[in-house]
């Protein structure tokens, strides 16, 4: 039934660097002609063929996955009397594990259609929007999958033509791209920023309410975990709320109950599902999945253990030059304490150097956002003859949707924060399934601090059968131990180590509340005890940063040992001091004096 197919010469020096995604692309989700009746347009500049792309056999089954052969049956089934020949005739929810191809799964039958019917004569108009959270995830749909396969593999159909509506650019850009240069009929957009053009863009409400036939909402879970929930009720009341002959495709890894109930009310009567809705069963098979239990005052060691040995460390054989890890921490204020320190460590003398031959990048919110579209192309679109290994700390902005090239392994800071247990290991599935893609495998490393889980790994997670390493034994094999004395020299910034300690507090004080997720019995004392150990892990300082009084009252923290209160002056004239290596003696909590000795 299903044929694999071979994009001819031509088109690979059209495509470039993005052949290999646009081949697999469509090895992948290519139907025979006479059982599924892909656009004429597309199968122009495909030949048929029974070998792979380097000659070797393929069976043309195990090249679809089965989210992909489900979604088709639906997408592309025959048209039923209608005006309205580009839509589906069943809404569908698409649900399958991370890495199976969700997006792919309904991105190209949608594309056929769509080159099926549009002509030079077709009105204007925007036929298919894609609504996805992030704006990474934006330019990757945009970039990698819609423009290349609509201009450059159907350079013959010309007329189907994408765009894309995101923050970081203006709105006069965003206008001049959709209006003057780009005139899209697929458009791929954040829901804030299309709100935002809906209520100021002149003509493109009317524009959409009149020629939209096709709407997707991509990561529906993660939309509703960063609050998008209230926008894409919005968007739906407004462009749709009277419509019945607009169709919708909602795609996640997992679907919750109250997700559910929130996709009745959208979707068409009749509306189908494919996949598997269950967190659980959402696990790629070739995953390995791991836990290790750290004590605090070595948590800066672990972690570059960790990192090597996942990279220069690691004995199993690739298909690539250089390895890519992906550590996710739980706060941006706790990356960057951390991401300042290893990149730190890594150039002071006499150690191992676990990120050795390694690149390191970090990514989250607040960097620029032509920072964080330059470090999102290298590890979306690497260069394949790079013999550097490469590392990107991040936080969730990355975890969810985008399909970061060939990650080798994932490393998560803790356990995931959310508010129930359902939603913890929702988060925890997203993570580990930025690796082990596509049926390749991959690995998963989640760090978690001894001291806080005094009974082991957490309950919500004993379904998911994580090998547990030990820590003696990682850092005597990965790991050459680096003075943290020579480490004082290396920190340029200490007013971000204060606010990186203030973050570790208030992260470990939200766990404590949720019982879900920490199957411990501890006090606030031991969570102080544990953050200053990390801290100090890391060589930075020789006693804890200062917290300003009205955060420990907040916390619950007044008048326990470990913690220095000191006011917003205070912590500036000892963080110019430190920089200074100058010595300073603030206020202090009278219970810290015996204490910061006796931990240091």
């Amino acid at each position: 039934m299903f044929s694999c197919y071979r994009i001819r010469p031509r088109h690979s020096r059209l495509l470039g660097k993005f052949f290999p995604a646009v081949r697999t692309l469509f090895s992948e989700v290519t139907f025979d002609r006479s059982s599924r009746p892909f656009a004429s347009e597309i199968l122009a500049g495909l030949s048929e063929t029974s070998a792979g792309p380097r000659g070797e056999r393929i069976s043309s089954q195990s090249l679809m996955t089965e989210c992909q052969r489900e979604a088709a049956e639906v997408l592309l089934a025959p048209e039923v009397d209608t005006d309205k020949p580009l839509v589906p005739p069943t809404d569908l929810i698409l649900t399958a594990e991370t890495g199976s191809g969700k997006t792919l799964a309904y991105l190209t039958p949608l594309a056929s259609r769509l080159a099926r019917y549009i002509t030079k004569d077709s009105p204007e108009g925007v036929y298919l929007m894609v609504l996805v959270p992030t704006r990474e995830l934006v330019q990757q749909i945009s970039r990698s999958l819609v423009c290349k396969v609509t201009t450059s593999l159907l350079s013959h159909h010309p007329v189907l033509r994408s765009s894309f509506l995101c923050g970081g650019y203006s709105i006069e850009d965003d206008v001049k791209r959709i209006a003057q240069e780009d005139r899209p009929h697929v458009l791929v957009c954040t829901p804030g920023r299309l709100i935002s053009h809906l209520s100021t863009t002149s003509g493109l409400y009317g524009l959409l309410k009149r020629s939209l036939d096709l709407l997707v909402i991509d990561e529906f879970d993660r939309m509703a975990d960063m609050g998008f929930l209230p926008q894409l009720e919005h968007i739906y009341s407004t462009l749709l709320g009277s419509r019945s002959d607009v169709g919708i495709v909602l795609c996640s890894a997992t679907i919750s109950p109250v997700l559910d109930g929130v996709a009745k009310r959208i979707l068409r009567h009749g509306f189908r599902r494919t996949g598997t809705p269950s967190a659980s069963s959402a696990t790629p098979d070739k995953l390995r999945q791991e836990v290790l239990f750290f004590n605090a005052d070595k948590f800066q060691e672990t972690l570059e253990a960790v990192i090597y040995r996942a990279t220069v460390g690691c004995d199993t054989a690739t298909e690539w030059t250089g390895r890519r890890v992906l550590v996710l921490f739980p706060t941006v204020r706790i990356l960057q304490l951390f991401y300042v320190m290893t990149k730190a460590r890594r150039r002071q003398k006499g150690t191992k150097a676990a990120l050795h031959a390694t690149r390191i990048a970090a990514l989250h919110a607040q960097l620029s956002n032509d920072k964080r579209r330059s470090i999102a192309d290298e590890f979306l679109y690497p260069d394949n003859t790079c013999l550097h290994h490469k590392v990107l700390f991040a936080t969730d902005v990355a975890a969810r949707g985008l399909d970061w090239s060939r990650i080798s392994h994932v490393i998560q800071v803790d356990v995931p924060h959310a508010q129930t247990e359902g939603e913890v290991v929702d988060q925890y599935v997203h993570r580990i399934g930025r690796t082990a893609r596509g049926g390749s495998e991959g690995a998963s490393t989640l760090l978690i601090p001894r001291q806080l889980h005094l009974n082991g790994l957490p309950r919500i997670l004993a379904d998911h059968s994580l090998e547990v390493l030990d820590e003696a034994e990682v850092l005597e094999t990965y790991l050459s131990k680096l003075p943290v004395e020579e480490m004082e020299s290396a920190w340029i910034e200490p007013g971000s180590c204060q606010l990186g300690y203030r973050s570790l507090m208030a992260f470990y004080h939200r766990q404590l509340q949720l019982s879900c997720t920490h199957d411990f019995d501890v006090r606030k004392g031991d969570i102080v005890k544990c953050v200053n150990q990390m801290v100090f892990s890391t060589g930075l300082l020789k006693r804890q940063p200062m917290l300003n009084r009205k955060f420990v009252d907040q916390l619950g923290f007044t008048g326990l040992p470990g913690i220095r209160i000191g006011s917003y002056y205070e912590k500036a004239r000892e963080a110019e001091a430190l920089q200074n290596d100058e010595h300073v003696e603030p206020h202090m909590h009278e219970n810290v004096n015996a204490t910061a000795s006796s931990q240091n």
